[in-house]
């Protein structure tokens, strides 16, 4: 199980804030977003002045492999929703007793339910992973992945596809709001 928590580097102190303002050694990102098929959802293109890392593809232009899906997935009213095209938004499961959890989906279209709270006060945070896949004839798998280092409700959440990994930022714990944030390995766990 290879799982990393850091904290924010968000601070109060105005000697802190005028140093993390500072964009002299933050690299610079071109963003360029386009659909190329009206069935796909596609990520969109990040191009990058960083020194690419030599463990992970870079296109030869800077820019990073873009990731196109036949569908997506979305969280409301405590139901897992897919969009299927053509036909719309369809309940695909049910999160019972589950408020301000997230969802992202990997390019194989398993959707990971992360997180959540008992309550709408978030007093009572999860620390669940639940990876859902939609199989054939209108039926799911799903399985009970290891669980994030905090428990913790509404959150940011985004999936790195280029690196299998999710990662989680903020939110809160246990009706405490925190700046801590994790990375979790999707293939570790």
């Amino acid at each position: 199980m290879q799982q990393q928590e850091v904290s924010s580097p968000i601070s109060n102190s105005p000697s802190q804030l005028s140093r993390q303002n500072s964009t002299d050694n933050i690299p610079k990102l071109h963003v360029n977003s386009q659909v190329e098929n009206s069935d796909d959802v596609v990520i969109t293109n990040i191009k990058s002045s960083a020194p690419a890392h030599p463990k992970y593809h870079v296109n030869s232009d800077g820019s990073l492999p873009e990731h196109s899906y036949k569908s997506t997935y979305k969280l409301k009213a405590m139901s897992l929703l897919k969009l299927f095209p053509g036909r719309g938004w369809a309940k695909v499961y049910e999160t019972p007793e589950l408020f301000l959890s997230k969802v992202v989906q990997t390019v194989d279209e398993v959707a990971y339910i992360i997180g959540g709270a008992k309550d709408k006060q978030s007093q009572q945070t999860v620390r669940d992973v639940v990876a859902i896949r939609l199989l054939g004839n209108q039926k799911i798998e799903r399985c009970d992945k290891a669980p994030m280092i905090s428990s913790r409700s509404s959150f940011g959440c985004v999936i790195n596809v280029t690196r299998n990994e999710i990662y989680v930022a903020g939110g809160y714990i246990d009706g405490q709001i925190t700046r801590k944030c994790e990375v979790y390995s999707i293939k570790d766990n």
